[in-house]
């Protein structure tokens, strides 16, 4: 089984209307700690919850707020961390500006995790380990 809980990776489409500095005012605003992963690890945001089911991720919601993020179709992840997420029942939400990291750079299964530290370091990352409901 896998060695931690996976990793959820989401970056917004379009800039923010006030640049990285309004994104980073309103992940704090709803209550996400900024994250340097090469100084920590995501601390556990028990208030905080991804909602999946065997066909994706449907949404994810902050206790007492409701969703914060729904796709528009649920997210097909693949069947291994489906597998990762109900082992461990949690994971690791991350989120920054839009263009922090290139496209072709997102795929951390490559074991490649320089842009998510690159971002942290510049204060612009966002997340922490949520639990996982839905899949059991």
């Amino acid at each position: 089984m896998p060695e931690g809980p996976p990793v959820f990776y989401m970056q917004p489409g379009d800039a923010h209307r006030h640049g990285p500095l309004g994104f980073r005012a309103d992940r704090l605003s709803d209550g996400l700690p900024a994250l340097d992963l090469s100084r920590e690890a995501p601390r556990v945001l028990e208030e905080w919850s991804i909602v999946a089911n065997r066909t994706g991720l449907l949404y994810i919601e902050r206790r007492g707020t409701g969703r914060w993020y729904q796709p528009p179709a649920p997210w097909a992840p693949p069947p291994e961390w489906l597998a990762a997420a109900h082992y461990h029942g949690k994971a690791i939400f991350l989120t920054a500006p839009a263009g922090s990291i290139p496209a072709t750079n997102l795929d951390t299964g490559t074991g490649d995790l320089s842009g998510l530290l690159a971002v942290g370091r510049r204060a612009e990352l966002f997340g922490a380990v949520m639990t996982v409901t839905g899949l059991a």
